[in-house]
């Protein structure tokens, strides 16, 4: 076998790894700041810039569940940044976190969404090309609305 074979899937690995704990655009700004801190043995790479932050979990851990993640998420932005972060912010899933910060803890709670459900109806045409359905026009009228 020979050694060359296996430079460009090392290669890959390598760049998907990188990849892994890179911010988003809003965050790869100069006056970001990135931490990296381990609570209970979840590693999170911590992006903060202004009053926001991304979190990721940076190391492997066998099916993590989503609460249990946020939940050390949430103890590491606070330890990092040394800001509470304000309540009803902090969303994400076993990989990517994001928050707002409450540094002068002055800032309500985030309301709960509200979701409203729609009655549609074609109001035009639709076509059947396929696999695919295209719809020429569609009005929706909100029905109801609940938290």
């Amino acid at each position: 076998m020979h050694p060359v074979r296996y430079i460009l899937p090392a290669t890959l690995v390598m760049l998907g790894l990188t990849a892994c704990d890179s911010p988003s655009p809003e965050f790869r700004s100069k006056d970001t700041t990135t931490q990296e801190i381990t609570v209970e043995g979840a590693t999170f790479k911590i992006h903060r810039r202004e009053n926001y932050v991304e979190s990721y979990r940076v190391n492997f851990e066998a099916l993590p569940s989503v609460s249990s993640v946020l939940r050390r998420a949430k103890i590491a932005i606070e330890q990092s940044t040394g800001c509470p972060i304000r309540q009803g912010s902090l969303t994400g899933d076993q990989g990517i976190q994001r928050a707002q910060l409450d540094c002068n803890k002055d800032l309500p709670p985030v309301p709960p969404p509200i979701r409203v459900d729609l009655d549609c109806e074609i109001q035009d045409e639709w076509t059947q090309d396929n696999d695919r359905v295209v719809l020429q026009n569609v009005e929706c009228t909100p029905i109801s609305a609940r938290r």
